[in-house]
């Protein structure tokens, strides 16, 4: 219901019809119960304590703002203790190299699993994973904002 409210607010004020992404999420950190919502937003990332890779793929609507009235479901997921969640803007998964190539969503995936950043701090995660698409960047200029936030339920 928040969601809907922030797009039917935003698209009264848009005549440009402009959009956000955004993901919501409630993190319960007494049983790691997570609750979302995911309006036109990358990927999500849960980085389990095996070493596997979890990517939240479930959209729960569109980019909010250019349009009212539209609806958005919640979904449920669960975080394990020592297990953490990955959050990024598409200035990560859309970096370009010299050959126009993005980094992409699969990139950052299999990148969390092979330094399995369930082992690691959050900074140690953001750190690791901004320093590999600087690398992959080059010399190519940035386009777009990059922003990452990482969790661990302790």
């Amino acid at each position: 219901q928040v969601v809907k409210t922030v797009n039917d607010e935003l698209s009264l004020r848009n005549p440009n019809m402009m959009f956000v992404t955004l993901y919501v999420g409630i993190l319960n950190l007494k049983d790691g119960s997570l609750l979302a919502v995911n309006a036109g937003h990358c990927p999500p990332v849960i980085c389990r304590k095996d070493g596997s890779v979890e990517e939240l793929t479930e959209i729960s609507g569109p980019a909010v703002g250019p349009l009212p009235e539209l609806s958005y479901s919640q979904y449920q997921s669960r975080l394990s203790q020592g297990e953490c969640l990955l959050l990024y803007t598409d200035g990560v998964s859309e970096a370009q190299n010299e050959r126009n190539e993005f980094y992409g969503a699969q990139t950052i995936t299999e990148f969390c699993r092979r330094v399995q950043f369930a082992a690691l701090q959050p900074q140690q995660c953001i750190d690791a994973l901004l320093e590999d698409v600087l690398k992959f960047r080059g010399s190519q200029v940035q386009t777009d904002d990059i922003t990452l936030l990482c969790l661990k339920r302790c």
